[in-house]
């Protein structure tokens, strides 16, 4: 198990460890026997350790300023139970044997940035930071869990506590498990209850309340971070993320260790260039920095670039990625900062009309309405129908599934709109899927929310943004680095659920608050282009250009197709279709990425 995340580092094994996989075993003993050590197993950062500290200090739980994490999550533990979990703020995966009451507790951070799989035999529990340790440690050969596979093929939400495995299951982000006389039990351990209602009497503060939490966020990870590779485009996300670091060293609010700003050179796809943007906050904060020559990763060009044993997950720009990581190590860096969570926590159009219209605040309404159209130019009826009139029928009887009018109209009249698989998965595949739906992962729930913010905690806590977090984690620490995102900070998570929804957006401007509160910290020039330039052209040109080769090898003697699960001719006419330009559809990567882990990882 310790061979298979040899490239997390050292395993921590007690308090006192170096940072490292989390990593653990518990044996079955028989009856009478003599109990495990205590002590902990743990993948984390702290972020409020004076807090934790004064807090267990005024308990009788005093610990020496230059403790570990390990050691005060473990007080925690001691002090206040299973509720020590929310208590902690930072990145972590814990595992916590109280040898005294022969008891295991683990738990997993909100948005899922350190991951935790397990496996529950007869002979004992394992647990560790990636699937593949598990299967290293079981009797027989691993075992491809069909329905997973099929949800991953059909473009559906793999449920979020299960891997691809038989017997392997994960711990979903924001959860905690105890096992106790050989029974498991797995409960989140945060509510959107817990999210405070947040109200200010000016717009300004509620400025200055996000920019604090932003650069508190950056800050705390700079801190103990070690030497940071800023991940940055030309989006307001990443830009806010390089823009807060370099604001924070230069105003020596903290003891920043070496900052390096790694940028995307897309030479030869001109469409997908961002560097009007980066380079103004470059030069702005004078970061040293990294071009990643695009043009030496262009996706399947070949099968060096290939998922991870864990799952088939490969997004189209994981060479790219692949090749950002390893610059970053290679100048030293120990950390890849990016803005992963950024559209989620304050973005992705999610304008409150609704909101506005049952406060009635008529004339913010009708400004949004025209600010909306003049800056997406959609006809006023249109932007009424989808923003208003559905999000007010959503509030009154939800259905999940509904994204226009008329499929709401079905869903209340008892017809379920089906759900849309690709053409080229096979009826089998699409019954596994089905059987899989989950009514959880579609959004469903009150919640104590508006209809925006619903859909604001829909985003954050969605399946697949779990996955490509986890991937996203992967792919870093195969390059020896940790994977840290400020966007998915607790604090910032629960300001963004917590503030009336029509803040983020005003006058009909995606990412209103976002801009705001980077007024003096992002550079003029950089604040006012910040705006995602979509990569897709590069994969485009990838499949047009130059992965023909990779492709027909794939589908022929498909590993899918003998397992039943797509019908090869359909997948070439789609994969196809995509090359000449006749479609848009890119789920065929979901099925190239799959061959590729079996032929990878399956024998």
């Amino acid at each position: 198990m310790a061979a298979a995340l040899a490239h997390r580092g050292r395993p921590g094994a007690g308090p006192s460890a170096a940072p490292g996989p989390l990593l653990a075993t518990l044996e079955r003993e028989p009856a009478g026997g003599a109990g495990g050590a205590e002590g902990i197993a743990a993948d984390l950062r702290l972020d409020n350790r004076a807090e934790l500290l004064g807090s267990l200090a005024g308990q009788g739980h005093a610990l020496e300023a230059g403790a570990s994490d390990a050691a005060i999550a473990r007080a925690a533990y001691d002090c206040w139970g299973d509720g020590c979990v929310g208590r902690l703020l930072g990145d972590f995966a814990i595992a916590i044997w109280d040898a005294r009451r022969r008891r295991l507790f683990c738990a997993r951070d909100l948005m899922g940035l350190r991951p935790l799989y397990y496996r529950q035999t007869g002979e004992g529990f394992y647990l560790a930071s990636e699937a593949k340790a598990l299967t290293a440690a079981a009797e027989g050969p691993p075992r491809l869990d069909r329905r997973a596979i099929a949800c991953w093929l059909a473009d559906q939400d793999v449920p979020l506590d299960q891997s691809f495995y038989e017997g392997i299951a994960q711990l979903p982000a924001g959860h905690a498990l105890t096992v106790e006389d050989g029974r498991l039990r797995v409960w989140p351990w945060w509510s959107v209850a817990d999210c405070p209602a947040i109200r200010h009497r000016r717009i300004e503060d509620y400025v200055e309340h996000y920019r604090e939490l932003l650069l508190g966020a950056v800050g705390c990870r700079l801190e103990r971070g070690g030497e940071t590779g800023l991940l940055l485009s030309g989006g307001l996300d990443s830009g806010a993320v390089a823009s807060a670091a370099g604001w924070l060293a230069r105003e020596g609010r903290l003891a920043a260790p070496p900052l390096r700003a790694v940028c995307f050179n897309f030479e030869q796809v001109p469409g997908c260039d961002e560097r009007q943007v980066s380079d103004a906050i470059v030069r702005h904060y004078g970061l040293p920095l990294t071009l990643v020559p695009t043009a030496e990763a262009w996706s399947l060009a070949d099968e060096a670039t290939a998922p991870d044993a864990d799952d088939p997950m490969m997004g189209p720009y994981q060479g790219v990625l692949e090749l950002a990581c390893a610059a970053i190590r290679e100048s030293g860096g120990r950390q890849l900062m990016t803005g992963q969570h950024g559209d989620m926590v304050a973005g992705c159009w999610l304008i409150d009309l609704a909101g506005l219209l049952l406060a009635g605040r008529w004339r913010r309404l009708e400004r949004e309405v025209r600010g909306f159209a003049r800056d997406q130019g959609l006809p006023r009826g249109r932007i009424l129908k989808d923003y208003l009139l559905l999000p007010l029928l959503q509030t009154a009887l939800p259905r999940p599934q509904a994204g226009s009018l008329r499929q709401w109209a079905r869903a209340v009249c008892g017809r379920e709109p089906a759900a849309s698989y690709p053409e080229w998965i096979s009826p089998a595949c699409a019954a596994q899927a089905t059987s899989a739906l989950d009514p959880r992962t579609l959004g469903g729930g009150r919640n104590g929310l508006s209809h925006a913010g619903r859909a604001r905690h829909r985003l954050l806590f969605m399946p697949l943004q779990k996955m490509v977090t986890t991937w996203s984690g992967r792919l870093a620490a195969r390059h020896g680095l940790t994977h840290s995102d400020p966007w998915s900070d607790r604090r910032l998570v629960e300001f963004a659920l917590g503030v009336p929804q029509d803040v983020f957006h005003r006058d009909g401007l995606n990412k209103w608050l976002t801009r705001a509160a980077l007024a003096g910290l992002m550079p003029e020039p950089a604040l006012s282009r910040a705006g995602k330039v979509s990569p897709e052209p590069f994969f485009r040109e990838s499949i047009r250009s130059h992965a023909g080769v990779t492709i027909g090898r794939l589908l022929r003697e498909s590993r899918l197709a003998a397992l039943g699960l797509i019908e090869p001719r359909r997948l070439a006419a789609a994969v196809e279709a995509y090359r000449v330009g006749r479609s848009g559809d890119t789920r065929f990567m979901q099925a190239l990425s799959a061959e590729l882990w079996l032929r990878r990882h399956w024998g």
